[in-house]
């Protein structure tokens, strides 16, 4: 039911979807608060370069084996080129096609597997970085940073993320250098908040919580909030559904990106010819409101090189 639902609430802009152009960008997400924001992103951008007649099939899934069937889905439905929402979306794609071009946004390609090297993609597949295993020990730094005496971190992972253990290596390789407590939580994407979960927090004390951003949603946030916990993470949208901050990649300049690149696909150019992109600029958002319900001061330098203020 999950994936119907999500599948309808994505659809295009109404001005994009009723026109029929003659090319199909199939856009394939797992079930993800943050897709209808940036699949708005990339139309808009998509229409800025001239391909507002472009015809977008969107298609969700909640695992593996559901992004697997949507992909090969998207595949009989003989689109121009795929577009992958996220690495476990790209590692779907990866697997259930070889001869349709894939353009994705992934946490870090290289680690999952999906091209050969950042310069030279090879095969059918390039994007744009997210760069997420760098960016979790930014996050962590700036727990350290802005509330020194906290010492005992729990970190939420993502069982079904692809990426999931070299996010893990390097925040507890970072923690380790910062001399920091990580206890870390693997979770399934599809799960509910689960006894483990709430039995380390209520055993162990943390005095934050660093999220891994395929899980960074509402119900996270509202756990960090009842256990009255800051909770972090690199994904930009976790501030807006209660986070309280996250350092990440800029979701406003990663859509634009995203349809340069294809355009370039839609032009000609193969995949494995286009270098995969790292981020150009970073996001540092604080929620001021959830500062205050945990009843914690931001240090006013923070504030002032913050990208975005939630108030």
């Amino acid at each position: 039911m999950l994936g119907l639902i999500g599948a309808l609430a994505l659809r295009p802009p109404p001005a994009l979807a009723q026109q029929k152009g003659s090319r199909k960008l199939g856009f394939l997400t797992r079930d993800n608060s943050d897709t209808k924001y940036f699949l708005t992103g990339l139309t808009d951008a998509l229409r800025e370069l001239g391909l507002g007649d472009l015809q977008i099939e969107v298609r969700s899934g909640s695992g593996p084996a559901e992004l697997l069937a949507k992909a090969a889905e998207l595949a009989l439905l003989k689109i121009d080129v795929l577009f992958a929402f996220q690495t476990a979306a790209a590692v779907a794609a990866k697997q259930a096609i070889s001869d349709i071009p894939v353009v994705f946004l992934a946490a870090d390609p290289m680690a999952s597997g999906l091209v050969q090297s950042l310069a030279h993609p090879g095969g059918n597949l390039t994007g744009v970085s997210a760069a997420v295993s760098e960016l979790g020990p930014k996050n962590l730094e700036l727990i350290k940073e802005l509330f020194p005496t906290f010492k005992r971190i729990v970190v939420l992972g993502n069982e079904d993320d692809p990426s999931a253990r070299i996010f893990r290596a390097d925040i507890e390789a970072a923690g380790r250098l910062l001399g920091l407590e990580l206890n870390t939580v693997m979770l399934r994407a599809a799960s509910k908040i689960d006894a483990e979960i709430t039995d380390v927090l209520e055993k162990w004390s943390p005095d934050a919580l660093l999220v891994q951003p395929s899980i960074a949603n509402t119900d996270i946030a509202d756990l960090a909030l009842l256990y009255r916990l800051p909770a972090v993470s690199p994904d930009p949208g976790f501030v807006n559904v209660g986070g309280l901050i996250s350092y990440s990649a800029d979701y406003g300049a990663v859509p634009r990106r995203c349809a340069a690149m294809i355009a370039e696909v839609l032009k000609g150019t193969k995949p494995a010819n286009l270098p995969v992109e790292l981020p150009q600029k970073f996001w540092l958002a604080i929620n001021l409101k959830t500062a205050k319900q945990l009843g914690l001061d931001i240090a006013q330098a923070a504030l002032a090189r913050a990208d975005q203020l939630i108030e």
